[in-house]
């Protein structure tokens, strides 16, 4: 099994996600896959 994890810069606009997705999709006909991603909501700052 491989585990993939995507996160910061790796989704940092529309571009980055898809290239995860890209790579989840191609990884994801090879073997058993188990993906995860990390996302961090910046509070505003006054």
């Amino acid at each position: 099994m491989r585990v993939l994890k995507f996160g910061g810069s790796s989704l940092a606009d529309a571009d980055r996600f898809l290239r995860a997705a890209d790579i989840i999709a191609n990884n994801a006909q090879q073997e058993d896959l188990a993906w995860c991603y990390q996302h961090q909501v910046k509070q505003p700052t006054n």
